[in-house]
């Protein structure tokens, strides 16, 4: 007698042959302080390319903004928790689109073909920047796409990092002040360093 294993023909794995998140920008950049800044746009599109039908329930988008922080608490006055470390996460921002296509709890017949869903949404002016690379402390940001499958099947995930970014307002004094640093060692060195402005914006170059 033939077997039947539910999750073998609605798994989906092999209907699709790209699913991904794409931003206009990947990082945002805020000018000012949280008080002076103007909100920024987030803009992308979900993209989804399937060879064949996909049985599905809704296709969803979600932002997150994470802050954690992880160290060892040296003040325990109990030895055998001593040192102990502290790692904590918060949720700094939730935003959740609308599904893109489908209701969730109801399934629905996807047909094959390349479908892209464009996203936006305007980032408040008071976003906490991105923080990364430092072990004890972080605020990250990630968007996480989603296609519901349903109960007997494997939900399909498209993961982006996005990166946020706050500098000064173009008009500050030390993007219009030159700076030099001159100096003379008698009989060995004369030296004159002109750098045209005070300040240069992260991942900006300046000629």
């Amino acid at each position: 007698m033939p077997t039947f294993n539910p999750f073998s023909s609605v798994t989906g794995r092999n209907s699709y042959s790209l699913f991904d998140i794409r931003l206009d920008q990947d990082f945002i950049v805020f000018r000012g302080n949280d008080h002076e800044s103007a909100g920024q746009l987030l803009k992308g599109v979900v993209v989804l390319c399937l060879s064949q039908p996909l049985r599905m329930e809704d296709i969803h988008l979600r932002l997150t903004g994470t802050h954690r922080i992880s160290w060892a608490d040296p003040r325990s006055s109990t030895p055998a928790v001593a040192g102990q470390k502290v790692d904590k996460t918060t949720i700094i921002l939730d935003h959740r689109w609308a599904p893109f296509v489908g209701t969730h709890g109801k399934s629905m017949t996807l047909p094959a073909g390349n479908y892209e869903y464009p996203f936006e949404f305007t980032l408040p002016g008071d976003t906490p920047e991105s923080v990364e690379g430092i072990p004890e402390a972080s605020i990250t940001y990630r968007l996480k796409a989603t296609v519901s499958r349903g109960k007997l099947a494997y939900d399909l995930h498209a993961y982006k990092h996005l990166r946020i970014i706050r500098t000064l307002e173009s008009g500050a004094l030390e993007f219009l002040h030159a700076m030099s640093v001159e100096n003379i060692w008698p009989n060995k060195l004369e030296y004159s360093i002109v750098i045209p402005q005070k300040a240069v914006v992260a991942w900006s170059s300046e000629r």
